[in-house]
């Protein structure tokens, strides 16, 4: 969708220097195809190359990030025999079982399925009469956040049974070290596309696994499993941390998704079950065997850096349907126009060096460590970028400057292409400082439940945790400094600011008035279903 509002601005700009340039009533000869010069400075990558001297981005970002991955240490290949060779339905081509260093699984075993399909695939599933929608939805919504009971939803206890060996599997899989799944670029004859085109099927499976875990471990917790619950969830949180260290940023959001949805689970298992302080140290080791989470700023990098310049590229050499991306047919006027008068008046070499600057200024902000600063240097950039986007998005200043001729629609091409990939950047430096406040937060939560067990009540202030049962407390992401923390009559109460950086009184979306906080709490709220 991004992509797609990119190029029909910059397709609305070369129709509006069409009407312009109508005006001289002469023949415009058919252009060449721009000639884009490889280089650190233009395409930043320089290799390899295809038949065609262009450089191939998804080869480029698959050597990157396969470095130091075997086939024995890349928990994809493991999980690809968990979800089978078409995951989602959709089938991965040969090439990436190749790149992978594998056979492609077999197409009848068995494979994870996820709730619905499987009652789908098994109409003998009954349930008491008129309650079958209603049971579906509530086990959707309560069995991966709550304990809960085979005779309470004796659907689902059948459901993660008939998965209990692929399940398992995941399991094994997570403790893999590394995770490297291959880009795969669709070049259908006669159509070469680019990194726009990667498929991420098993991606999106990844959730499905992700929720049958949580379910299975909040069956485990329900029926006085607690070790073999807590086992799930840890498992559970691996994935996410492997998932979201794949080269998109897709995979870096699903991955965080994962972490939130595991941390709620372990949260809940902390406030729902009684533990020894030697299972609760127990419980904070196994999570120091994570993988580290990997950085966001190394998807900015690298492959949204990619995705803009091979998009650029393949636009500017005539190789890439305007069709798809501007969401007009192949004989539309603005297939036309971009692709014959506006082509000849942009220095494409210059929107790729353009595009280079741009992205350098972001890395260097994201490389900060987390914290206000960060905040500050991203609300800066965020801010420049939409007042170059308002600027470039009014109708009479684009008329009006078109006449400037080629420098100005190549640095009208340059600030337009950038300025749209900013919004969806400003979500996800949210996204990461989000999850590493939540991470923080469960830290802290296991070090007050150490402490409750030791001395048979929570402390006044998070300070008594150090240095028995935290090395440090954890400084709030969003002001760095201590979280505020608050010991209740039955429990405790501990927030972060949130991203708006106020105090919102530990107030979240879902309170009146709604809030920005990040809070967790002993004892927990009642989990109830989502409107």
């Amino acid at each position: 969708m991004r992509t797609a509002a990119l190029f029909t601005c910059l397709a609305l700009a070369a129709t509006s220097g069409a009407v312009v340039l109508a005006q001289e009533a002469k023949p415009v000869p058919k252009p060449a195809k721009p000639m884009i010069t490889v280089s650190k400075e233009t395409t930043w990558a320089t290799e390899p190359l295809d038949a065609e001297g262009r450089v191939d981005y998804a080869a480029f970002l698959n050597r990157h990030f396969s470095r130091g991955v075997t086939p024995e240490t890349n928990a994809v290949v493991e999980l690809y025999h968990v979800w089978g060779p078409s995951p989602g339905g959709v089938r991965q081509p040969e090439e990436f079982f190749t790149l992978l260093g594998m056979q492609a699984p077999p197409e009848e075993a068995v494979y994870l399925v996820e709730y619905d399909r499987w009652l789908a695939q098994h109409p003998e599933v009954e349930f008491p009469a008129g309650q079958g929608d209603k049971l579906i939805r509530e086990a959707q919504e309560l069995c991966g956040r709550r304990p809960w009971k085979t005779a309470e939803f004796p659907q689902v206890a059948a459901w993660l049974k008939a998965m209990d060996a692929p399940l398992n599997r995941a399991v094994l899989a997570t403790e893999r070290p590394h995770y490297y799944s291959p880009l795969i670029v669709r070049r259908p004859v006669g159509k070469p596309e680019g990194l726009i085109s990667v498929l991420l099927p098993g991606v999106q499976t990844s959730r499905g696994a992700a929720r049958a875990l949580c379910a299975r471990a909040m069956l485990k917790l329900g029926e006085g499993q607690t070790l073999d619950a807590w086992k799930d969830l840890v498992a559970c949180h691996r994935l996410g941390r492997l998932i979201g260290r794949g080269p998109t940023l897709i995979e870096s959001l699903v991955g965080v998704a994962i972490e939130a949805m595991t941390i709620e689970a372990e949260l809940r298992l902390l406030g729902e079950s009684k533990q020894a302080p030697k299972m609760v140290a127990g419980f904070r080791r196994m999570l120091q065997t994570l993988p580290a989470r990997s950085p966001m700023s190394e998807k900015i990098n690298y492959a949204e850096r990619c995705m803009f310049h091979d998009s650029m590229t393949l636009v500017a050499t005539g190789n890439l349907p305007l069709s798809a991306l501007v969401g007009n047919g192949d004989d539309s006027t603005i297939s036309k126009v971009l692709t014959g008068t506006a082509m000849q008046f942009v220095d494409w070499n210059a929107v790729l060096k353009k595009g280079n600057q741009q992205y350098d200024k972001l890395n260097e902000a994201f490389l900060m460590p987390p914290g206000p600063a960060r905040i500050a240097a991203i609300a800066e950039r965020d801010q420049e970028l939409r007042e170059l986007n308002e600027k470039r998005r009014n109708p009479a200043n684009t008329a009006l400057g078109l006449l400037g001729g080629k420098q100005f629609l190549t640095e009208f091409t340059s600030d337009v292409a950038i300025g749209l990939l900013f919004p969806g950047i400003t979500s996800v430096i949210k996204a990461e400082d989000r999850i590493e406040q939540r991470w923080r937060a469960l830290d802290i939560a296991l070090a007050l439940a150490a402490y409750h067990q030791d001395q048979g009540a929570y402390p006044e202030s998070l300070n008594q945790l150090v240095p028995k049962y935290l090395p440090a407390v954890p400084a709030d992401v969003f002001q760095d400094k201590p979280p505020f923390y608050e010991r209740t009559a039955d429990g405790y109460r501990c927030y972060s600011v949130g991203p708006n950086q106020k105090d919102d009184q530990g107030r979240i979306a879902e309170d009146t008035p709604p809030g920005d906080d990040i809070i967790i709490r002993m004892p927990l709220l009642p989990v109830v279903l989502r409107q």
